[in-house]
């Protein structure tokens, strides 16, 4: 049984990764099309297709090209990127003919008996290819994709996609309970909930970390508050940023990763005079994460909920935080409630009051029996919260659709 997952990623996210692995161990031969990348692709037992960057080139490149270097320039200007963006993705852009341009063809060659549509932009590419090849098609969504925060224009497009093929999947995966209920309401539809539960859990022994100390030069007893992934706007990061201006305890704060707002960071924390007390890492893959994650004492998800997206998210570092056994404090968003204080994982709270933040930072730190209360509990739930759990859910829907 031939399985060909099609996403729009140029850096392959972990989620599509870990699936392709879980149904490649069991049994399935698993490609994978991909937009074009320069980076390397290596994936023992899963073959990645792309088209060449440098052959594979229509007016719609040229077109995002253009937006993309104005975007430098924009990005100090938020309202009027806002607006650039709704306008030339809501009305220049053909967002269908766009991606199925790199990625239709390929996933015709690959003749597969499923085609596995990671997120909307890739849906349309594995409807018309299983069409063409009297295939089954399973629809992964990632997110609740139109309900990010685009502009009116944009956000309508995306949806009008979306109501027209998603009933065209045999199968329906998303990411959470709140995902699954969206979709169900909007479109009618019924989806599986594959959350994106950490690999490997098994192979990670919580072992004395101290490599964010040694690299930023920190006395080992200094308290580490971590956030890693993507440094953009929407997150509450520089809420996050302003919490150290009121932080009593002999804390630091630690952001670990890149993206474009970390420039606007960097200049926030010089204002504020805060350089002893933030500091930047660059990202690092995800073989090296994890010792990073170990070496805090408590992992941060600010996530502002500023659209439906955003405000339903279950976000990947949430389940390293697990994996790693990391205390959470995490902003008071539906979902991050229901896993960090259901649990007892951490705790919530309001991510806008940056006061508030540090209170209930400076309350943790002077209660050690906390911490090692919430280590505890992730201890004992790792496995519940690890990928090898969750991919039994992805391999019961895969068998169902054998029996087609």
């Amino acid at each position: 049984m031939k399985i060909t997952m099609i996403t729009h990623d140029r850096k392959i996210d972990r989620r599509i990764i870990q699936e392709a692995k879980t149904l490649s161990d069991n049994g399935f031969e698993v490609s994978i099309v991909a937009f074009p990348w320069e980076g390397l692709d290596s994936y023992e037992g899963i073959k990645v297709l792309r088209y060449n960057s440098n052959l594979k080139s229509n007016g719609f490149d040229i077109l995002r090209k253009v937006y993309s270097h104005l975007k430098k320039f924009l990005f100090s200007h938020p309202k009027l990127m806002f607006f650039s963006r709704n306008i030339v993705n809501g009305c220049f852009i053909d967002v269908e003919r766009y991606f199925e341009s790199h990625l239709l063809e390929l996933a015709v060659m690959e003749k597969a008996d499923i085609y596995h549509a990671h997120d909307l932009p890739s849906l349309t590419s594995a409807v018309k290819a299983a069409k063409i090849n009297n295939s089954l098609v399973v629809y992964d969504s990632h997110e609740i994709y139109c309900e990010q925060g685009f502009g009116y224009m944009e956000k309508r497009k995306w949806h009008k996609l979306e109501m027209e093929y998603i009933k065209s999947a045999d199968a329906i995966i998303t990411v959470n309970d709140s995902a699954a209920d969206y979709l169900s309401s909007t479109y009618g539809v019924s989806a599986v909930v594959v959350m994106n539960k950490l690999d490997g859990y098994s192979d990670i022994s919580k072992v004395s970390s101290k490599i964010i100390h040694d690299i930023l030069g920190l006395e080992y007893k200094t308290r580490i508050i971590l956030y890693q992934g993507g440094i953009v706007g929407g997150r509450n990061i520089e809420k996050l940023v302003y919490s150290m201006k009121h932080l009593k305890s002999n804390a630091v704060l630690v952001l670990l990763g890149s993206g474009d707002y970390r420039g606007n960071l960097i200049s926030l924390v010089r204002r504020l005079n805060l350089n002893d007390k933030v500091y930047f890492i660059d990202e690092v893959g995800q073989d090296k994460l994890l010792a990073y994650t170990q070496s805090a004492d408590i992992g941060v998800i600010p996530y502002a909920g500023d659209c439906l997206n955003n405000y339903y998210c279950t976000p990947n570092k949430l389940f390293e935080f697990i994996s790693a056994e990391l205390p959470i404090i995490a902003n008071k968003l539906p979902e991050l409630e229901r896993i960090v204080e259901g649990e007892g994982f951490g705790i919530t709270v309001d991510f806008t009051k940056p006061d508030i933040v540090a209170e209930k930072l400076d309350e943790i730190f002077a209660r050690s029996e906390l911490l090692e209360k919430y280590r505890a509990n992730m201890k004992n739930n790792k496995y519940k919260y690890s990928w090898d759990y969750e991919e039994k859910k992805l391999l019961g829907l895969y068998n169902t659709l054998l029996e087609k």
